[in-house]
């Protein structure tokens, strides 16, 4: 089946969907109905992907997609509906249909966008395939030194205390209960070092792809190296970036092998360990807990987008409109503002834009706008675009990330014969969409960006 003609049969069984929910809403009938329609939808795409997968017709934005759709949102409802308990909410289970239902139509309005912006960048492209390059792949020594030692750098500058103890402070994070270099909200704390911190996984994954290529003590070392790094940026606690290094390796993996054979085992391999390492991440953040939690914990958004759904524009306004014309005009634009004037540090612009919405949710779910503290509410993409601007900003941001998320899609299909990093860049974009899906926030593409710094000096020592 052509990708157009599966777009174009996934909106239509999307707009069902929606229908369902909308009856939902008026007719107060059972959550579960459209619940089960969008599940089921989910899975079968799914083994869909996979089965590509396995044939080497890899569609990384709709695998990618779904994937996160079903782990971040389907799941929890799904087990609620298999045990008869209430829809999942922050606080517990609700037994409100039209709060369930209009969770739902979210969501599903959120996936037909997705699909209609992926489905207008098949119509547009031209695939031009390039020549095959068959230059020695090249890896300046100095620079991967250098960004090793930038990514490593925030843990002892990062504090006011000495080296040692700011050093120790940040790596043992994770057992006083918080994050390190999480206090910087809004760059208000040495923001140059939580800005270098991000080159640790950019660096993490750059050698991961310089290890295929080596043999013997080079290939020991660089994974010695490799793996000090990943240790590091597992104690800062974030989840994401784990997935990140990990999936972005992979799908490299996966690209550049040119043989027919699809590696299933050592891919399960390397999820089985992924999610081994998001254990101990989760379970380090406080060691006087008795409990354990699951990887997964977490992960049941959709409790956030029925919270938001049961508040925003039914007891307050939405956070960034206040009108129609607002709602219509505001979305992309301020996204890309945001996306573009992110990384630049606030102490050279300190009345730099941000996301206003963030303090506004934080300060509802938590009494604090989370600014200084540092906050792991993550409302998922379409959620935090319907408390900023409603039904509206929901379908702009899915039109818009579908596009783009086709277009990094097709960008990979382009490069798979100049492999390296022409190849790792459109890949590490795809999977950031995918770590994004918990909140669509600039900070999350920073990696990507130093990736790409890293191949364009890497391109000017070539030379």
């Amino acid at each position: 089946m052509k990708k157009s003609t599966l777009l174009i049969n996934l909106i239509f069984s999307s707009s069902f969907i929606l229908i369902i929910f909308l009856l939902g809403m008026g007719m107060d009938f059972t959550w579960k109905v459209g619940w089960t329609f969008i599940s089921c939808q989910s899975l079968l795409l799914l083994f869909y992907n996979l089965f590509q997968a396995s044939n080497k017709n890899l569609n990384s934005d709709i695998l990618l997609f779904n994937l996160a759709l079903f782990i971040f949102i389907l799941i929890d409802p799904l087990t609620s509906m298999y045990y008869e308990k209430g829809f999942p909410s922050v606080f517990g289970e609700i037994n409100n249909n039209y709060v369930s239902n209009k969770t739902g139509l979210i969501i599903s309005l959120y996936c037909i966008s997705f699909f209609i912006g992926n489905f207008l960048f098949e119509l547009k492209k031209r695939n031009k395939q390039t020549k095959k390059e068959t230059t020695k792949l090249y890896f300046s020594k100095r620079l991967i030194a250098l960004f090793v030692t930038l990514g490593i750098s925030p843990f002892f500058f990062y504090g006011s205390g000495d080296l040692v103890s700011n050093f120790l402070s940040n790596l043992l994070a994770r057992n006083s209960g918080y994050v390190a270099f999480s206090s910087g909200g809004l760059g208000n704390e040495n923001p140059l070092m939580i800005l270098f911190i991000q080159i640790l996984p950019a660096t993490t994954v750059i050698l991961g792809i310089v290890v295929i290529n080596l043999r013997g003590y080079k290939r020991l070392i660089t994974s010695l190296i490799m793996l000090t790094m990943m240790l590091l940026f597992i104690t800062l606690g974030g989840r994401g970036g784990v997935v990140f290094v990990s999936l972005s390796i992979i799908f490299y993996y996966l690209y550049q092998n040119e043989s027919n054979y699809f590696p299933i085992k050592k891919i399960l391999s390397l999820f089985f360990v992924i999610i081994l390492v998001l254990s101990y991440q989760i379970n380090s953040r406080e060691f006087n807990q008795n409990d354990s939690r699951s990887a997964l914990d977490g992960s049941s958004l959709n409790r956030e987008l029925a919270f938001i759904s049961e508040h925003y524009d039914e007891k307050i306004r939405f956070t960034d409109s206040d009108n129609l014309f607002e709602s219509v005009i505001y979305p992309i634009p301020e996204t890309l503002i945001l996306l573009i004037t992110n990384p630049i540090p606030r102490i050279f612009w300190k009345n730099k834009p941000f996301d206003e919405s963030f303090g506004d949710y934080n300060m509802l779910r938590l009494g604090t706008n989370g600014y200084s503290t540092g906050s792991n509410i993550t409302p998922t993409i379409p959620g935090r675009y319907y408390l900023k601007y409603g039904l509206i900003g929901v379908l702009e941001i899915g039109l818009l990330i579908g596009f783009l998320w086709s277009y990094i899609s097709n960008k990979i299909f382009l490069s798979l014969n100049k492999k390296g990093l022409l190849l790792l860049i459109p890949i590490t974009l795809s999977v950031t969409f995918f770590v994004s899906a918990r909140d669509y926030a600039p900070g999350k593409f920073y990696p990507v960006l130093f990736i790409y710094i890293f191949h364009k000096i890497n391109s000017y020592l070539k030379k």
